[in-house]
């Protein structure tokens, strides 16, 4: 039963908290909070509470994670990168504070003006059913994986190999194609299938740790000598800038749809045409374009909103943590239909509001009580993580009574993940949680063609 209960705002306020440390920290990204969480979100009886959950984790994020890139040049998300080349810059010529203001309305922004298209042309889409058929859900599979494919992040045969390696652990078990009979290899333990939890965490939150185990942050930043400015100074430049945060929002909506790229290829796109069009105007400061960023900081959170837009309305996700959102509703037996999507996203749409309005607080007036925070050794956090990893393991083995097993299957997969450390292992995991879905769908797709 989908509603909105009193608890579904405890799982709002989680999801804020949990997206704050997600945007604030390099390598602590939305899939790895949501594999974090997976545990306690089996058994939840109303699926819209992990729906806001995430919501809050994927909008905060963006807020957050110019936070880290404007004042010590590190983005927190790959979609802040505009915020280091920009924000950064006018941080260090003493306009942090501007930045950062700035930054945070072009999310806020971003986002209601993104909800209130959605909101708009909401019910029409009804209307148009016939998009949302198994045949049209399989071309849009087939193109998530072609971006995948030819994603920036690996070279284009290090992500096929990678992916595979996903097909090929799924196929193990009660997953692979023909069930009655499960490809083992002779061993009966493997009849369980290789789980999930284990998967993701030691093939992708392991790798991604020590990928950034020694990034290293500037805590002795410049002080901002714009911090005492009026607020209403701060709304004053923003909204004189109207013309490129309606522009990013346009493009961040529109290109949020792009499957696995999302809020990355937003950001940077909208920045670039923002670069570009005051470059030629002649209007584009090198020492940090306060229009520039803000465009792509509005485009940030217009793509975080519509990138969902697949999920919700035909349950198709185009990244992997949606993939993950997918599998915990699905789980808790909620299955996304076009004729339900509109009341859905209403009562998505009014935890948005409250969840913008935390998002545009913490990453303005109250970021400089966030700076504190970036004193704790990073390697201490990942050290905790890890700890946290290695105990859901034993705990989860322990709970469905196969703990050694859960600890032979972890210890090889983190030997491979240890291999894999150098690699964006998101297709792996995407591959793995949608293997059914994949088989289905490309065989619908090879008769229809």
């Amino acid at each position: 039963m989908i509603s909105f209960e009193l608890i579904t705002v405890a799982y709002l306020l989680g999801g804020v908290l949990a997206g704050a440390i997600a945007g604030l920290l390099p390598g602590i990204g939305n899939t790895l909070i949501m594999i974090l969480a997976f545990p306690f979100f089996l058994g939840v009886d109303n699926p819209l509470n992990i729906i806001v959950f995430y919501v809050a984790c994927l909008s905060l994020s963006q807020y957050t994670g110019s936070v880290t890139s404007t004042v010590f040049s590190v983005p927190g998300e790959i979609s802040s990168l505009p915020a280091v080349k920009e924000g950064h810059k006018l941080y260090r010529k003493g306009l942090g504070a501007l930045s950062l203001s700035g930054c945070a309305l072009g999310s806020f922004f971003g986002s209601l003006l993104a909800v209130g298209f959605v909101l708009l042309v909401g019910k029409s889409l009804q209307n148009f059913t016939f998009l949302y058929s198994s045949v049209f859900q399989s071309y849009v599979l087939v193109i998530v994986c072609l971006f995948m494919i030819v994603g920036k992040y690996n070279s284009w045969y290090a992500t096929t190999l990678i992916g595979a390696m996903g097909y090929g652990l799924a196929m193990i078990g009660p997953g692979g194609m023909v069930e009655e009979e499960t490809i083992t290899f002779g061993i009966d333990s493997l009849l369980y299938g290789i789980p999930l939890f284990s998967v993701v965490v030691w093939l992708f939150v392991f790798p991604q740790i020590l990928k950034y185990w020694d990034t290293k942050m500037d805590v002795d930043p410049t002080v901002s000598k714009g911090q005492d400015l009026n607020p209403f100074k701060h709304l004053g430049l923003f909204f004189k800038n109207g013309f490129s945060f309606i522009r990013g929002s346009v493009i961040g909506f529109f290109l949020g749809l792009t499957p696995y790229l999302t809020t990355v290829i937003s950001s940077n796109v909208s920045y670039a045409v923002e670069k570009w069009l005051r470059t030629r105007n002649k209007t584009y400061d090198d020492t940090g374009d306060y229009a520039s960023l803000v465009s792509a900081e509005t485009a940030n959170n217009a793509a975080a909103l519509s990138s969902l837009l697949p999920l919700l309305i035909i349950g198709i996700p185009i990244t992997s943590s949606e993939a993950l959102l997918l599998e915990l509703t699905t789980a808790n037996g909620f299955t996304f239909y076009v004729e339900e999507f509109y009341g859905l996203f209403v009562m998505v749409s009014m935890a948005l509001v409250l969840i913008n309005l935390l998002g545009l607080l913490i990453a303005w007036p109250m970021a400089k009580f966030l700076y504190i925070f970036y004193y704790i050794n990073i390697k201490t956090i990942y050290k905790f993580v890890l700890a946290f990893c290695v105990f859901m393991t034993l705990y989860l083995g322990y709970m469905d009574h196969v703990l050694g097993y859960y600890v032979v299957i972890s210890t090889i997969l983190a030997f491979i993940g240890y291999l894999l450390r150098n690699y964006n292992t998101m297709p792996l995991i995407f591959v793995f949680m949608m293997q059914n879905g994949l088989e289905q769908n490309l065989t619908r797709l090879i008769f229809y063609l």
